[in-house]
């Protein structure tokens, strides 16, 4: 698992909150926690994204919880939304606004050893964390800024 931005302190369920990360097989995650019940709701791409070369990588979640709470998230590679499968809890209720930071490159764990070893890009480039649920037009508007700002 390499994780690209996470709200977890890895001591289990205790604070745990959310995680974007690529699985070993390159598929993009979103994962929600609920940590009163120790469960969670995630939706996977469909399909790997391609190693060694630079992707923008956007998710998008509209707040809902319930049951069906990963139908409310979307996975956004280089500009737009890519086919992506949902698994749902039916006992997952809600995240918790708990205490646990937000990590670039790592679980939260005390030692961070499980660190995403690609490369972050920062500044006008992101990573950008907005508590809003954007547009598929602004994410693509994202996407050419970033891609006219490195040159690619």
């Amino acid at each position: 698992v390499k994780y690209l931005l996470t709200k977890d302190d890895e001591g289990g369920a205790t604070l745990a909150e959310w995680g974007l990360y690529a699985a070993a097989d390159e598929t993009i995650v979103l994962q929600l926690w609920d940590a009163n019940l120790g469960v969670r709701a995630y939706r996977t791409s469909d399909a790997a994204i391609s190693t060694g070369v630079p992707h923008q990588i956007a998710v998008t979640y509209n707040g809902g919880g319930g049951a069906t709470a990963a139908n409310g998230i979307l996975v956004y590679v280089d500009g737009a939304v890519v086919a992506s499968t949902a698994t749902n809890a039916p006992t997952y209720v809600a995240m918790e606004n708990l205490t646990a930071l937000v990590h670039v490159g790592s679980l939260g764990d005390a030692t961070h050893s499980k660190k995403f070893l690609g490369k972050v890009y920062v500044g006008p480039a992101g990573p950008v964390y907005e508590q809003a649920v954007l547009t598929a037009a602004q994410i693509k508007n994202d996407y050419d800024l970033i891609v006219g700002a490195l040159g690619l």
